[in-house]
């Protein structure tokens, strides 16, 4: 009997390759999408307190120079929150893109797994007809010995 043999299985093993590339890419994509978010994250707790100063500040009747300066501060931050929201949501497009690759490669390797299987299954049943085929011979064989020797015998 014959190996089962799946012509197509070089183009499988690249696909179950290039569907682990992809996996990689989307990970490494949402890896960088969560410490840019952290970082927005650390901008924005340090606005807060910034902005929580400021109003100590003027409780307090601190020099107007000590206001100024936690205000500019407040404004360069502000600014820097706003320059990571604009890398966060191109981060976002990039993480979108790297999930639709990813979903193309995992189409195409699923695409090859039901060739697979049913040339597989095609397979099976060949081996199947084949092994009943050699079954009915000897089964045949034997018949006809036994009907040799019994008209041997008369």
């Amino acid at each position: 009997m014959k190996p089962f043999v799946f012509r197509w299985q070089r183009m499988h093993h690249l696909a179950d390759s290039f569907e682990a590339d992809r996996r990689n890419a989307l990970a490494a994509a949402l890896a960088d999408l969560a410490r840019a978010e952290t970082a927005r994250d650390r901008f924005v707790d340090r606005l807060n307190r910034s902005r929580e100063r400021r109003f100590e500040l003027l409780a307090e009747g601190s020099d107007i120079v000590d206001i100024c300066d936690n205000y500019q501060r407040e404004v360069a931050l502000a600014q820097r929150i706003e320059v990571q929201e604009d890398i966060i949501r191109e981060l976002e497009g990039i993480v979108e893109k790297r999930r639709e690759e990813l979903r193309e490669r995992m189409r195409e390797r699923k695409t090859y797994d039901k060739l697979r299987e049913r040339a597989l299954d095609r397979h099976n049943t060949e081996m199947k007809r084949e092994e009943n085929r050699i079954i009915d011979d000897v089964a045949a064989i034997a018949h006809g010995r036994a009907q040799a020797d019994e008209y041997g015998k008369d």
